[in-house]
């Protein structure tokens, strides 16, 4: 008889479809926690290495599988080499309870999702890219086909639920601006944490959240561009320190509102780039006096943190963004506008 937990693993090969997907639908209506796993195999005998065009299309084909997926919480988890050997090592894995979700409960507790967070930190190569490892980034930002995203199946079901919203940053972003903060599932706010506490991310979350899902996504593109070794655009950043067009100030309070609950949810050490992006919310606003406050929290708990020091500069001599006069060519802007020039965001 088999475990209610048991995890069922469920192997893409050529059909990339979730909706009309026998074996999917059989597995998530089995009730048991489920994993999707694609393996590219460029090694066993007889297979041919993927041409150019045809892993532009696999790459792009996976970021929709992947988001998919993570509509429906179930992870993708990708990996590289001979198939056979690979299916067998997640398997393998599942059954040693590397990978099996630790019941079926599903309470929605801010201690569960920051342990989420801290598991997905484990297992995700997430960390910006040092010198020499420019692909390190793009494998997490962008679900790199010849990169697993997690080497292993996550082992909770907030942390898989996590993984899965991770394929599809800008989404998650817009989704959780648009959810009541403290209707926020586990998965949601585990996957925002670990966001918030990678500066090109967090970066890419206060563009979106100040603008639009479309300025998010370019500015994410731009960073993984950037880690890459090509120029970050001037004009995608000027908004941090105050200049160009006005954002869109309702965006600004939602987010606002959402980030000030993460930042109480958190222990302190996933607490300070909340607190930052609180901070810079309420600066973008005109409200310098609770962009001080937050500063202060965030600077307690790391005093040499970039963006905490920027904000702070700029409230301590009375810096205020350029909306903040009332301008009317600024006041319903409704993206950055192309023709500015300035620096690239701090980290």
């Amino acid at each position: 008889m088999r475990d209610a937990n048991e995890t069922v693993v469920v192997w893409f090969r050529d059909d990339l479809r979730v909706a009309d997907n026998p074996a999917l639908r059989a597995a998530v209506e089995g009730g048991r926690p489920v994993v999707a796993l694609f393996v590219l195999d460029e090694e066993s005998p007889g297979i041919r290495p993927l041409g150019g065009a045809a892993r532009w299309w696999l790459h792009h084909s996976l970021e929709s599988l992947a988001a998919s997926l993570g509509g429906i919480g179930v992870p993708l988890v990708l990996r590289s080499g001979p198939a056979a050997a690979e299916v067998r090592a997640v398997v393998e894995a599942l059954d040693a309870g590397a990978g099996t979700p630790r019941g079926d409960d599903p309470e929605d507790d801010d201690d569960v999702a920051v342990a989420a967070a801290a598991e997905l930190d484990d297992l995700c190569d997430v960390r910006p890219a040092r010198a020499g490892e420019p692909g390190r980034f793009r494998a997490f930002a962008r679900a790199a086909t010849t990169s697993a995203l997690a080497p292993e199946p996550p082992g909770s079901r907030a942390a898989a639920t996590a993984l899965g919203a991770l394929c599809d940053i800008p989404g998650l972003f817009e989704r959780a601006l648009d959810a009541a903060p403290d209707q926020l599932d586990t998965g949601t706010t585990a996957a925002l944490l670990l966001c918030l506490s990678r500066p090109p991310l967090r970066d890419v979350a206060l563009s979106q959240w100040s603008f639009s899902i479309a300025v998010g996504a370019e500015v994410l593109e731009a960073q993984v561009l950037w880690h890459d070794g090509e120029a970050f655009p001037a004009r995608l950043a000027t908004h941090m320190v105050g200049e160009g067009p006005s954002p869109d100030l309702a965006r600004v309070r939602a987010a606002l509102a959402l980030v000030r609950h993460l930042s109480a949810v958190a222990p302190a050490q996933w607490r300070c780039a909340p607190l930052t992006v609180a901070a810079w919310l309420s600066w973008a606003l005109g409200r310098s006096t609770h962009a001080s406050d937050f500063l202060a929290l965030a600077l307690e708990i790391d005093p040499g943190y970039g963006l905490a020091e920027i904000v702070s500069t700029m409230v301590r001599s009375g810096h205020l963004p350029e909306w903040a006069f009332g301008r009317s060519d600024t006041l319903r802007a409704p993206g950055l506008d192309r023709e500015t020039g300035g620096s690239r965001g701090a980290t």
